[in-house]
């Protein structure tokens, strides 16, 4: 079974697949520009995910639950970004599942408070074929898709 890992954003939308036995398929992001219409950006992102699921044909996405920001603009960018992914991976009848950043952090390294690059180190040890991505937003994916591999039992 394939997992679709995402880390929405609006500027920049991390997405990752891996194999239910912890292999790499495919990873990338889909970065729109703030000069772009907001309609457009979100068009974009959910265009974007229906063709990864196209191309590598995941059963569910895992995607990371977003924060509260203090400003209220970039929470709502946020929301919408996250909406947009949903809606992409529903309308492709993928099941959605939803995971805390601390729940994801737990399930790689052991600790809900593991900063960004401990997260990165643990994920080329304990996931096949990875390789060196240079997008935080990828690496978070991937961190998704593989705390929800886990959850799974696989």
């Amino acid at each position: 079974m394939n997992i679709l890992g995402i880390d929405p954003g609006l500027r920049s939308t991390g997405w990752s697949v891996l194999r239910h036995d912890h292999t790499l398929l495919g990873v990338g992001s889909v970065d729109t520009s703030p000069r772009d219409a907001l309609e457009n950006r979100l068009l974009r992102i959910f265009e974007s995910i229906k063709e990864v699921i196209v191309t590598y044909l995941p059963k569910h996405a895992a995607i990371e639950n977003t924060y509260t920001n203090a400003n209220s603009s970039t929470s709502l960018e946020l929301a919408h970004a996250r909406a947009a992914a949903i809606i992409a991976a529903r309308s492709m009848g993928l099941g959605v599942y939803y995971y805390q950043a601390k729940t994801i952090k737990k399930s790689v390294t052991g600790s809900g408070n593991a900063d960004k690059e401990s997260v990165k180190k643990l994920l080329t040890i304990r996931v096949r074929d990875f390789i060196d991505v240079k997008s935080k937003d990828s690496i978070d994916s991937i961190a998704a898709a593989f705390c929800h591999i886990l959850h799974l039992g696989l």
